[in-house]
């Protein structure tokens, strides 16, 4: 191991048949590296060399590959009004309650293509024949109810 840069930092050499350890240190007493001088305090780098070298900057950079610990904030996607939707075709107006169904669908497929506006104004559009199909459906059961006592109170 008495070439430099084969183990250990580039320039560094053991004596032979003398190595250490990772995670151990040296002996009490013995300078750093053994028999070379160290540096003067308040010095880092051997006399002459520039740091950091030219065409980088002081600045320290985070570089590397997102990991699996990361937050990634997610919206929630907006109510799809569903099975008011359903409720409404069923129980009120049918016609109005598929246009609710097919726009209440609508809501979670733009939401989960990313258009977000196109998501919120199909939510809109659900709501708008959900409550449309049910004034529909109270105005056709008041008018039933009417007609079934008309035609009680004249006898047919």
């Amino acid at each position: 191991m008495s070439k430099a840069g084969e183990a250990g930092y580039p320039g560094q050499q053991y004596p032979p048949g003398q190595q250490y350890p990772p995670g151990q240190q040296y002996p009490p007493g013995q300078q750093y590296p053994p028999g070379q001088q160290q540096y003067p305090p308040g010095q880092q780098y051997p006399p002459g060399q520039q740091y950091p070298p030219p065409g980088y900057s002081e600045q320290p950079v985070a570089m590397g590959q997102p990991q699996a610990g990361n937050v990634v904030i997610i919206s929630q996607p907006p109510k799809d009004y569903l099975l008011e939707s359903i409720l409404s075709c069923l129980f009120c107006c049918c016609c109005l309650g598929i246009a609710a169904i097919y726009q209440s669908t609508k809501v979670k497929e733009y939401f989960h293509n990313g258009n977000h506006p196109a998501s919120e104004n199909a939510q809109q559009q659900a709501r708008k024949f959900i409550k449309w199909a049910i004034i529909c459906g109270i105005v056709s059961w008041v008018v039933y109810i009417i007609l079934v006592i008309v035609r009680y109170a004249v006898g047919y």
